[in-house]
């Protein structure tokens, strides 16, 4: 088939008739038999989130005269997922250690390369007298701030349960 551009609406555009002022990298395979003997390079000047540059290297080929037009780019934040872990405890006990787990990273990445910086904030209702049953165990953002990714937050739950050293006598 014949390379396009896939433009933000859905729209596809061939590559060698586009009118449009879109940067695009270019690899031989994919024009096929069309063009030969091409050249491509493209550089983008960033690989941060946000708008950048892609400042258009060379092009050459002996079949056409190329006009170099600077484009850019808008990089998207990932998203990471802070999920809130699930947890138990007996009736009359104090609230466990709420923790949390990070998912998404882009590959190669942890928690401590990634450029996050700050913390989420867990919190629930449960108290060491709440009676037996779930709990929501909530995350938010709290101090949490990242160039390049986003955040969404998902809670967890703390089930308490009934104690069962405690002894019910039936009534007399």
């Amino acid at each position: 088939g014949q390379a396009v551009i896939i433009l933000e609406n859905g729209e596809t555009v061939p590559i060698v008739s586009s009118q449009n002022r879109t940067a695009v990298i270019v690899d031989v395979k994919e024009v096929g038999d069309g063009i030969t003997n091409m050249q491509s390079l493209n550089i983008i000047t960033n690989l941060s989130a946000g708008p950048q540059f892609i400042i258009p290297g060379t092009f050459r080929n002996n079949n056409f005269k190329a006009k170099y037009i600077a484009g850019t780019a808008n990089i998207k934040k990932d998203t990471i997922t802070i999920t809130a872990e699930n947890k138990q405890k007996i009736y009359g006990d104090t609230n466990p250690t709420l923790t949390l787990t990070y998912s998404g990273f882009a590959y190669g990445e942890n928690l401590q390369t990634s450029g996050i910086t700050g913390a989420p904030v867990l919190s629930t209702t449960a108290t060491t007298t709440s009676p037996v049953g779930t709990y929501q165990i909530t995350v938010t953002n709290g101090s949490l701030a990242a160039e390049n990714y986003a955040f969404k937050f998902v809670n967890g739950t703390l089930t308490i349960q009934t104690d069962p050293c405690l002894l019910i006598r039936p009534p007399f």
